[in-house]
């Protein structure tokens, strides 16, 4: 996968930014929520306490059913 310019493994390029997080014991999450002025996606991130995964998932929940980002695609 190239990412920047450089060659990236795709799974580090998945857990990157999560990855920091889930190594300190805090759940985190990531997901959709809408585009750069050059059509690239960007991501909603939220971490919540350790052992609070299901606060976390029920958060990340509560956005995807209000609104619609994780069904939108990029202009091809």
């Amino acid at each position: 996968m190239d990412l920047g310019g450089a060659a990236v493994d795709v799974t580090l390029a998945l857990i990157r930014n999560t990855f920091p997080f889930n190594l300190a014991g805090f759940p985190a999450s990531s997901q959709p929520c809408g585009f750069d002025r050059d059509g690239l996606p960007v991501g909603l991130q939220i971490a919540g306490r350790p052992f609070e995964e299901a606060t976390v998932l029920r958060a990340q929940h509560a956005f995807q059913r209000a609104t619609d980002w994780h069904l939108r695609r990029p202009a091809a």
